[in-house]
């Protein structure tokens, strides 16, 4: 979060940004420091928490969420799942 840190990590030349430390808050800071102070449009956030990864992104961050791509893929893979009619019968017996 440090900016001089960011500095002496380059990002003055950067073109774009990734953003992914092991927390949201973090992430969320360093992101917005990214963007609005040092003016890369290209800045990428990773945020766990799926109702905040939608909210910053309403107001222009990109954020990548892994909780949300894992739901959508577990939904996914038991939609297509070939369920015998035999057990859908019995279920609602």
């Amino acid at each position: 979060m440090d900016t001089a840190v960011l500095r002496q990590a380059g990002i003055e030349e950067a073109d774009a940004v990734v953003v992914s430390t092991d927390g949201d808050n973090t992430n969320l800071i360093i992101g917005q420091v990214a963007q609005k102070r040092f003016g890369i449009e290209c800045t990428v956030v990773r945020i766990l928490d799926p109702a905040r990864a939608e909210f910053y992104r309403e107001r222009g961050l990109r954020t990548i969420c892994p909780t949300s791509t894992a739901i959508d893929a577990l939904s996914d893979a038991v939609r297509s799942c070939d369920i015998p009619q035999i057990a859908r019968e019995e279920a609602t017996v």
